[in-house]
């Protein structure tokens, strides 16, 4: 049930349980009714709080948004997003990091 999941992430966060983990639950259910354009905004909003998160984390993060921006049809942002953090922006040995992940 998307909404109890997101419902009891968004409790959990509220708790100060802000992880990449519990953050990715809210995108998980946001995407999966069909809530793309708030799901965006919400993995944007997000996304400094990686920092510290692993090669394979950030990018999970931009996949789904780079998902949710396909379901808008707003080409310019996912190559934006190609170019930026989903790739572009990732250094040698995080793109090497992410090939061994996968």
């Amino acid at each position: 049930d998307s909404e109890l999941a997101e419902k009891t992430a968004m409790a959990a966060i509220g708790k100060g349980f802000d992880d990449p983990w519990t953050l990715h639950a809210v995108a998980h259910a946001m995407y999966s009714m069909g809530r793309s354009a708030e799901c965006a905004e919400w993995l944007v909003q997000h996304r400094p709080k990686l920092t510290e998160c692993s090669t394979f984390m950030k990018t999970h993060f931009e996949f789904h948004l780079a998902l949710c921006l396909i379901d808008l049809e707003n080409g310019d942002r996912i190559a934006d997003l190609l170019q930026g953090p989903l790739w572009g922006a990732l250094r040698h040995d995080e793109q090497q990091d992410y090939w061994a992940a996968t």
